[in-house]
């Protein structure tokens, strides 16, 4: 429900990834796990709106999904980046990127719930770094800005270097692009 500044002259395009479909309507979701596909699909949320994937789940489930351009394979949150960036956007947001910064066991603001295992299984965060290097790579003419939780989240290695990425506070850039919400008092 964003609603963009003054006369949405700050109106974003909301690039999504995964299970976010079930907090927001985002404009354009990425989805990667056929679990996730299967509850975006059973939901209906596929009928009414752009969900990219694979080849795979469009397999599984014809006629519900949009194929990634180009057949790109990464986590979705770096195709979501990489599609903001294909489609011309000058500046990208980064909000969620937040990598190992969960608690113990957990990997995810989803952590246990359906297509999220509950486990403890270690996820590969130095691949998802290396992925979002790519696209900052080949984008190198936008500017990614990861937006962290604060002094919790430093910005990887991999990424500090680069001069088209940089990192701010949450409360920063909800100043910024001046997020407000309809019937917000």
């Amino acid at each position: 429900q964003h609603m963009g500044g003054f006369n949405a002259s700050k109106k974003l395009t909301v690039y999504g990834c995964n299970a976010v479909f079930k907090e927001a309507k985002v404009h354009f979701l990425v989805v990667n796990n056929p679990e996730i596909a299967r509850q975006a699909v059973s939901s209906g949320y596929t009928d009414d709106n752009i969900v990219l994937t694979g080849r795979g789940n469009i397999e599984l489930f014809p006629n519900k999904f949009h194929l990634v351009p180009y057949g790109v394979k990464m986590n979705a949150g770096a195709v979501a980046a990489y599609l903001a960036a294909f489609d011309g956007h000058h500046t990208v947001y980064l909000v969620g990127v937040d990598l190992d910064n969960y608690p113990r066991g957990q990997n995810s603001i989803y952590h246990g719930t359906p297509g999220y295992p509950a486990g403890t299984k270690p996820i590969n965060y130095l691949r998802w770094v290396q992925e979002y290097k790519q696209v900052f790579e080949t984008y190198n003419d936008v500017k990614f800005v990861r937006v962290s939780r604060g002094v919790s989240s430093p910005m990887p290695e991999e990424w500090a270097s680069l001069a088209n990425v940089e990192q701010m506070p949450y409360n920063r850039w909800k100043k910024i692009i001046d997020l407000g919400v309809q019937g917000a008092g």
